[in-house]
């Protein structure tokens, strides 16, 4: 603020930017910044204040008394809120864990853990035995955060300048096309790594074939600073009538010649397939508390929500008979 905070006088919000957003209020002469929220809008504040049976604020100390009160309380609730969320995603952790058996688990948290909250969803999985993530800023995120555990990048590296921060943060690749294999054949890395190969076995999405999976596993297991090489492949029907049945063949067959623990499982498999369960399991929607099956609800599966959507009415139309909306 650039005043005194027992100033007096009307206090006028100050409306400044394409949203319509208060950004600010004067009181007499003197101009202030908001001081507590920047998503405060106009006459927020005060509806708050009339809401919970507070005086609606004046003069700038009355501002600062009021948002104090109410945006403390607020606070309380979120983080009560979030300590339900956390509850929830650590207890579907748990249930991906007695279907896994002897598997070991990466929780799939990328996207922000799907909207719920990257370092949150991390607190809350931190029984399994590392995350699953798409790139580099959330990897390092994690890290950042003083998190170790073993970080899987779902979609591995795709510039030169990527590989040093493989072993430089300790983060896994997911290797899935050649030209990945041909920059880690050209690159030094600082230290020794982990690394996935992805096999496609039907999904057609990533992942090499029969024809070059041979190539891309020579040269990963001739790297001298690839500790050890998983092979991987994603289910593509587990929770639909195709189930896993033809995949897991073709993946058996096509990873036979090749000594090495997999990773098979998504959430539908984990949950309805668990000879795919191998070595390594990669639950993510059940984690949040949704069924990956159209005709199988969550409760019955033992899984509890992490977040609803709510909102509510704000008005309403009586219409006839043939009008349109």
């Amino acid at each position: 603020a650039n005043g005194s905070a027992g100033v007096s006088g009307e206090m006028q919000p100050i409306v400044a930017n394409e949203n319509g957003e208060c950004i600010g209020f004067r009181v007499g002469t003197l101009t202030y910044g908001l001081l507590f929220r920047p998503e405060l809008k106009p006459g927020m504040l005060e509806d708050m204040a009339m809401e919970e049976d507070r005086p609606v604020p004046d003069t700038l100390g009355e501002l600062i008394e009021t948002s104090r009160a109410l945006w403390g309380e607020m606070e309380e609730t979120t983080a009560r809120v979030a300590a339900a969320l956390v509850a929830a995603l650590a207890h579907n952790l748990g249930v991906a864990r007695r279907h896994a058996g002897k598997a070991k688990i990466w929780a799939i948290i990328k996207a922000n853990a799907y909207g719920h909250g990257l370092l949150r969803a991390a607190k809350a999985f931190e029984a399994a035995d590392g995350y699953a993530v798409l790139d580099f800023f959330e990897a390092l995120k994690l890290r950042n955060a003083g998190i170790a555990k073993p970080i899987l990048m779902l979609e591995g590296f795709f510039t030169p300048e990527d590989v040093p921060l493989l072993a430089r943060h300790q983060l896994t690749p997911v290797i899935h096309n050649l030209e990945q294999v041909e920059i880690l054949q050209k690159s030094a890395l600082e230290g020794e790594i982990d690394a996935y190969l992805k096999v496609n076995s039907g999904m057609n999405r990533l992942g090499f074939n029969v024809d070059n999976v041979r190539v891309a596993w020579n040269v990963l297991k001739g790297h001298r600073q690839i500790r050890s090489v998983t092979m991987m492949t994603h289910l593509a029907d587990a929770e639909g009538t195709t189930g896993v049945a033809a995949q897991l063949h073709w993946f058996n067959q096509m990873t036979q010649p090749f000594e090495a623990p997999r990773s098979l499982a998504n959430s539908a498999a984990l949950l309805r397939f668990p000879e795919t369960c191998a070595d390594w399991v990669r639950p993510g929607l059940m984690l949040y508390g949704c069924s990956p099956f159209a005709e199988t609800s969550a409760e019955a599966l033992g899984l509890k929500p992490a977040i609803t959507l709510s909102s509510e009415i704000i008005g309403v139309q009586n219409l006839q008979p043939g009008e349109r909306v």
